[in-house]
């Protein structure tokens, strides 16, 4: 069942913590490499030493190790969190559509109620970064 790699940058353990342990919690996540200018040591993980987020190099050594159905490549050094199976809706949006790559950078944490739900996808429709048409009938739904 582990279908994905995830890729991670590392500074410290600390700064890592959570992001990783959330990925562990996951049955699809198989194997987790940590993106570090110098070794850092974490139970469950790899790491890989880059010279940068963003350098040629590290592309391929992403590549190198991208052995699972898929790869997370998370690229901020901020904590990761996934909702409540959230890597588990990627990999079947991913799965099911079966496209190259999928990109997010929206995340509302919102209280369980209608309202709510109304006024985040109000702001994810708002998004001006994002496609023109993108979820109208999701929108359409909430507020009827």
């Amino acid at each position: 069942m582990k279908k994905i790699n995830c890729f991670i940058p590392a500074q410290s353990v600390e700064q890592i913590k959570t992001t990783v342990e959330g990925l562990k919690a996951s049955e699809l996540v198989a194997d987790i490499y940590l993106l570090a200018n110098e070794p850092i040591e974490y139970e469950g993980c790899n790491c890989l030493v880059v010279d940068s987020l963003n350098s040629s190099a590290t592309v391929a050594k992403i590549a190198a190790h991208s052995d699972a159905e898929f790869s997370l490549i998370y690229t901020k050094y901020t904590t990761l969190e996934f909702g409540q199976y959230g890597i588990e809706r990627f990999y079947n949006l991913a799965a099911g559509a079966g496209v190259g790559m999928i990109y997010s950078d929206y995340y509302g944490a919102v209280p369980n109620e209608v309202a709510s739900y109304v006024k985040l996808a109000k702001a994810f429709l708002d998004d001006k970064d994002a496609p023109n048409g993108k979820a109208f009938i999701y929108y359409y739904n909430l507020i009827k």
